[in-house]
C-alpha cells in the first residue's frame, strides 16, 4: 500500500491487469483501492469504477463451444464483466475453484444465451489431449490458451492484455506516456511486450522473464515495490 500509495502522489495511475473476472479480485480492490481494471484477459474494461470497453464472444461460437465441450464431457464456465457461471459442476470445477480462487460458482447451462460472455474457462487437463483440437476448430473466432493445469482460457480471437491496454490508453488519450507492466504468466507475455518497460516477477515463468525489460523479486518478497524503485516510479 505505501508504494500504491507513492504512485499515486507521483501522478502515475495504478491498473489492475489480470485474467480474473472483477468477482474473483473484489478483495483486491477493496484493499488497494484501484478502480481502473483490465480484466478476463482484455474481455471487460473499466476506469475508476465505470466500465469502459467489453468485447463479447457472439452466441453462435459460443454455441459451437458448448457442443464441442460436451462432446469431450468438459465442464465450462461462463463469465460476463462481474459474474461466473458453470455450465455443470464436477470434480475439476470444485477442485480448480476450491484452491485457487475460493468460490462457489452457480450452475445454469443457459447462461451464456442471455449475457455479454467475455471469457470463458473449458475444464480440461493437459493430459487429455484435447487443446489443439480446441484451438484449431475455433481458429479464426476464439483465442485459446492454457494458463494453468485445470483449464483453458477462452476470450473472442484478439482479445487480450495488450489489447486491452492499446484501448485504454486510446480512450482516455493517454498514447504518449510511459506504460510499465508487471507479469508472471504466459497470459502476461504478449502485455509486457505491449508496454514501454515490462517487468517480470522473480517468480514468474520463463518465458515471461525472456520477455522482459527487468526481472524484480518474487512476489513474497516485495517484488513489485523494488520493480517500481528500478524505473524511479516511488
Amino acid at each position: 500500500m505505501k508504494a500504491l500509495n507513492q504512485l499515486r502522489k507521483n501522478n502515475v495511475l495504478p491498473v489492475i491487469s489480470t485474467g480474473r473476472n472483477t468477482s474473483m479480485i473484489k478483495s483486491i480492490i477493496k484493499v488497494t483501492g484501484i478502480q481502473t481494471l483490465i480484466c478476463n484477459n482484455g474481455g471487460y474494461l473499466q476506469y475508476q469504477g465505470k466500465p469502459l470497453n467489453t468485447i463479447a464472444i457472439p452466441t453462435p461460437v459460443l454455441e459451437n463451444l458448448v457442443n464441442m465441450a460436451s462432446k469431450y464431457h468438459n465442464a465450462l464456465d461462463f463469465q460476463d464483466p462481474y459474474q461466473i457461471v458453470l455450465s455443470q459442476a464436477n470434480a475439476l470445477t470444485t477442485d480448480f475453484y476450491a484452491h485457487r480462487i475460493t468460490l462457489n460458482p452457480p450452475v445454469n447451462k443457459k447462461f451464456y444465451q442471455s449475457h455479454p460472455i467475455v471469457f470463458v474457462h473449458v475444464f480440461t487437463h493437459k493430459e487429455d489431449g484435447h487443446d489443439l483440437d480446441y484451438i484449431n476448430h475455433f481458429k479464426g473466432q476464439l483465442h485459446i490458451l492454457r494458463n494453468n493445469p485445470y483449464t483453458l482460457d477462452v476470450t473472442k480471437v484478439g482479445v487480450s492484455k495488450k489489447l486491452g491496454i492499446q484501448i485504454l490508453l486510446k480512450k482516455l488519450h493517454l498514447q504518449n506516456i510511459p506504460t510499465y507492466a508487471f507479469g508472471d504468466g504466459a497470459n502476461d507475455i504478449e502485455m509486457l511486450d505491449q508496454v514501454d518497460y515490462g517487468i517480470a516477477m522473480g517468480n514468474g515463468v520463463k518465458a515471461c522473464k525472456d520477455n522482459a525489460s527487468f526481472v524484480t523479486d518474487t512476489d513474497d518478497r516485495d517484488g513489485i515495490a523494488k520493480g517500481l524503485k528500478h524505473y524511479h516510479l516511488i
